[in-house]
């Protein structure tokens, strides 16, 4: 494996993922799903931006990698928007079949950051590449949830406390 070579399909992947989180985001009705795929869009552009100073030979600093993980920076978002569930449009069979694409995008491009992990020489380069793929194992998570409350509404509560809810 010729890492230029992963880098560039890398930096493909990202750009199609950006294309893809841009025009969910305009395509979806709900204002939090816009908040999601705004904020997934942006992850992309960084992942971009990290491969393509891979290719001139620069490696972030550790620092630059320790901004807060997807989900972490999605429950803010959230929380910033405040109580404005009155504000949420019902999902159409479009919302969902999204979340499913997007989630099938982002196994591959872990799975891509994964092997270029293992197959990386320099501990930074190794070091970038297991945290983009983190952040992507990550944006799977947020699309499997939300295409589960999209699904299962009914349930969403019991499965994020971990279980049944037991009365006393």
């Amino acid at each position: 494996m010729v890492i230029t070579d992963v880098i560039k399909k890398a930096i493909r992947m990202e750009e199609d993922g950006y294309n893809f989180y841009k025009k969910a985001e305009g395509c979806t009705k709900d204002k939090f799903g816009k908040l999601m795929y705004s904020s997934l869009a942006e992850f992309e552009v960084q992942h971009k931006k990290y491969l393509e100073a891979l290719l001139k030979n620069i490696t972030p600093k550790a620092s630059e990698l320790e901004r807060p993980l997807p989900k972490d920076r999605l429950k803010s978002i959230f929380a910033a928007a405040g109580g404005d569930v009155c504000e949420r449009v019902p999902p159409t069979a479009g919302d969902v079949e999204a979340l499913t694409l997007a989630m099938g995008k982002e196994t591959e491009s872990y799975e891509l950051y994964k092997a270029a992990a293992k197959s990386a020489a320099e501990p930074d380069v190794k070091a970038l590449f297991e945290r983009i793929a983190k952040e992507e194992n990550q944006h799977y998570e947020i699309l499997e949830q939300t295409r589960y409350y999209l699904e299962q509404y009914s349930n969403w509560s019991i499965w994020e406390e971990g279980g049944p809810i037991e009365g006393g």
